[in-house]
């Protein structure tokens, strides 16, 4: 069957961590059901998944293609182009990548990937949360890398207090979830009005802010 090469790329560069403990992370699923095929990569802090539509000759199953097997295949372009497919072969655990006439031979890694479905809400509370920029910027480095962003524009951030919150592009085949931070607001600089008056010498003072 094939993969796009392009967008398992960019979930193993941006989402896939490099050496987690639970090694079934360490790697991008391909998921093929009825609905599509998924790709998926998650760190525990942020997931990526991303549907395409399935093709008649795409077996149904679950694969964890390593990150640093997928990292290795460089992409290729015709022109600007960049060549998204490769075929990918699978024989039990082994498996093998051909992408513009070269073959990389691999073993799938040996795990349960987490149920990620699981995990993406089905509403949001919209209770404003706060979250680790880099994972923001990672979230967004894959959308434009995968189904493309223009300007930064067509990304929403859909809050959701304490549990995970939806990122979403401007695609209905691109979803984000990430996990808010934990912070203890005794531990969070909040300066009183009156000393941002003061100090940055505005004209009057600002509203206190929860």
């Amino acid at each position: 069957m094939q993969v796009n090469l392009k967008t398992i790329n960019a979930l193993a560069k941006y989402i896939a961590p490099k050496a987690d403990v639970r090694y079934y992370l360490n790697g991008v699923l391909v998921e093929v059901t009825d609905a599509g095929r998924f790709y998926v990569a998650t760190d525990g802090h942020k997931l990526v998944t991303i549907r395409e539509s399935r093709q008649e000759a795409d077996p149904i199953g679950q694969w964890i293609i390593p990150r640093d097997v997928i990292l290795n295949i460089k992409l290729q372009k015709a022109g600007r182009t960049v060549l998204e497919f490769a075929e990918l072969e699978t024989d039990g655990a082994k498996a093998k990548i051909d992408y513009c006439g070269t073959g990389t031979v691999f073993s799938f890694v040996d795990g349960k990937f987490p149920d990620w479905r699981r995990v993406i809400p089905s509403k949001t509370s919209g209770e404003i949360a706060q979250f680790n920029p880099d994972y923001l910027v990672a979230i967004r480095d894959c959308a434009a890398a995968t189904v493309g962003i223009s300007g930064y524009s067509g990304l929403s951030l859909l809050h959701n207090g304490s549990s995970t919150s939806l990122y979403q592009a401007n695609s209905p085949d691109f979803i984000g979830i990430i996990m808010p931070l934990r912070i203890n607001k005794a531990d969070v600089y909040s300066p009183a009005p009156t000393d941002l008056h003061v100090n940055w010498g505005l004209s009057k003072p600002l509203e206190a802010v929860a």
